[in-house]
Formats: C-alpha cells, structure tokens, sequence
C-alpha cells in the first residue's frame, strides 16, 4: 500500500511524499546522533543498494515547534550503478512520519532522488544539489540545530573534497516569533525586562542570523583583542529554554554566548554585516536611551556604576544626568570622597553613591 501526505514547506508549495513500503515496524524514536547511512537506506526500503554513502546531515526546527532532520546520501547499487537521494524524517512525530523518506514537489520541477549509469562526477553532483533544493542552511523560517558535511565520505564517493560547508553563523539566533520575553541580563534599579518592540527589531535585523558572519582572521602574528559586549540579554523562548546574547553599543560586534555557566561572559564572536549594522546600532542606542531613563527616573539616594549608559565619563556629565545641572559635582564628589582619589579621572565601572540634593 502507498501512502501519500502532502505538507506546506519552505513556501514552495505543497509537497508529496511517497512512503514505499515498511520493512518493518516503525523504527523507535533515536537522536540524531543515530543517524546512519544503514538505517536511512532500512527505512526507505531499497533493496538494490550494495554501500549507501552519507554526505551531509542537518537537523532543523521551527517554533511549532516541528523539528526535522534532512540527509543527503550516495548509493552505490548491486548493478554497479549509483543514486543520489535527498531524505528526511520527523522523529519526534507520530511513528509513522520517523521514517526516512524522499520526497517529491508537486507543480514545479524537482528531484529527490537520481541514478546514474556511473559514479556521480562533481558536475552531476552540483546539478544534483540544486534540483533537490538542498542549501547548507536552514530552511526559511527554520533555525539549524547541526549541520555537518562528511568530507571523508564525499570523498570515499566521488573522489574529492566537498567545496560546501554548512554556515555556522546562522545556528542559534532564535527568530522574534519564538521568544516569549527579553531582559537584561544584571538587572539595574527598577526592572531588567527589555520593551519587546526593542527584542524584536534586533533579532529582525540579525534575520535568524543571516545577517551576522565570523570574522575574517587577523594576519599571522597580530593579535586583536576582542571588542567587549556591551549587554548581555537572556531571551526567554517559547521551548522554555534561555538564549543569551552579546552585543556591542556600535552594533559591529556579536556574541553569542558559549556553554552552561550563567556566569560566563564568553562566547563565539561574529561581525554584523554592514547593511545590518546601522539597524543593530539604532536599536542598541534605544536600549540605552531606556536604560537612562529608568536611571535618571531612580529615586536618590542610589549606587551607580561610571559608563553604565553614555554619562561623559565625568562627574560634571554625571551630575548633569542626576540633577540635570553640570555644576552639582561637588555633591558627588563629596559623597564618594574614599572611592573617587582624583575628581578629575574617574575610571569606567566606579561605583558612585548619587545622593539626593536638600
């Protein structure tokens, strides 16, 4: 018996698959760590494949959330022939969508899988790619959970390197839909809860993260010392996981944060590409423009840390900020007489008590 499911995906339309029929009962539900060649070929029920090949792997997911894996594989045929075929699964659907399966585009040109009469060269391999769609990205309205390219295997299958590599850069910025609140990551006086209008247009800029790309490398022996994030956001998503990001004041700097520890300031690195650069930059001189305001909006007397938003770096520009007059300095400077050891250089990250003017 033939089953036929037709789904909207990646916006071209709907998509037929054919489910050939089951070898066996459903396969259980593994990670994707358990991905095979074997298994792939088991599950889509091809008896005429004498060494099947995996090339490239990704496992992607929307804020469904509905999570797919997509693999692309070489087969090597008992006739001596070859096929290529581009396959995919849900493995954490009902059971009878956990096998792999190849699938077909209705209304518009597509191939999902193709023999071949001898080894695939690099020029069928290409025109292979492009006819099945596949991208070493995420799909449109997707974010790539692992993506990776079996050199070695490509290799093994048709004689040279792979030239693609899947874009790393574009692995974890969540999308807006997907977030449920943003805050800073130290809260400061009042509140730590980022106005949503600001989250959203600054992941629309990032674009998922195909507006941000790793740096190039400096020149042999130079070393650059990175450019420090100027907030840290946590970014509550609606999986119930916490994403954390970096980013600089300048909007030419990103990072995404790296590991478990709540307390780590680490991350990868990534420049934003110029024409999202303007757009990060306005909406990161908004957050600061909020940040003010919660400060200077503060009752006195409180503790406030030099350069925390854009104050001078002075105690007339701090003043100026608190009291709305330059020349209540000397309030200042009086109240914090042990910290501050010259009134005339006061250094980033100070901590200064504002008191409240009689």
């Amino acid at each position: 018996m033939k089953m036929i499911l037709s789904i909207a995906t990646m916006g071209f339309g709907l998509l037929s698959v054919s489910f050939l029929p089951a070898l066996a009962a459903p396969p259980a539900l593994v990670s994707t760590n358990a991905v095979t060649a074997d298994s792939i070929v088991r599950d889509a029920g091809y008896a005429d494949v004498k060494t099947p090949i995996l090339l490239a792997f990704l496992a992607e997911v929307d804020n469904r959330p509905l999570y797919v894996e997509d693999a692309l594989l070489a087969m090597e045929l008992t006739n001596h022939n070859w096929r290529l075929a581009n396959v995919y699964r849900h493995p954490k659907e009902r059971a009878d969508f956990r096998h792999w399966m190849v699938a077909t585009v209705t209304d518009t040109p597509y191939t999902g899988k193709q023999d071949y009469d001898h080894r695939p060269t690099e020029a069928d391999v290409e025109k292979f790619l492009k006819d099945t769609w596949w991208e070493f990205r995420a799909s449109r309205n997707f974010r790539l959970l692992r993506g990776e390219v079996y050199s070695d295997n490509w290799k093994r299958a048709f004689g040279y390197q792979p030239n693609h590599e899947f874009s790393t850069f574009a692995a974890n910025i969540p999308r807006a839909n997907e977030v449920v609140q943003y805050e800073r990551e130290s809260p400061v006086f009042q509140s730590k809860i980022i106005l949503r209008d600001r989250g959203d247009a600054l992941l629309s800029a990032l674009d998922g993260g195909r507006q941000i790309q790793e740096p190039s490398a400096p020149p042999p022996g130079m070393v650059v010392d990175p450019v420090p994030a100027h907030y840290w956001l946590n970014i509550a998503l609606t999986n119930g996981s916490v994403y954390r990001l970096g980013i600089s004041s300048q909007g030419d700097l990103m990072y995404v944060a790296v590991g478990g520890d709540d307390g780590c300031r680490c991350g990868d690195r990534y420049d934003v590409t110029d024409a999202a650069k303007g757009k990060v930059a306005r909406v990161m001189r908004q957050l600061d423009q909020d940040l003010r305001q919660e400060i200077v909006s503060a009752p006195l007397p409180l503790v406030y840390a030099v350069g925390t938003v854009d104050d001078g770096g002075t105690l007339s520009g701090i003043a100026r900020m608190f009291y709305g007059d330059a020349s209540k300095w000397r309030k200042i400077y009086e109240a914090n007489r042990k910290t501050i050891k010259n009134p005339n250089a006061i250094g980033g990250g100070l901590k200064l008590t504002i008191p409240k003017l009689q």
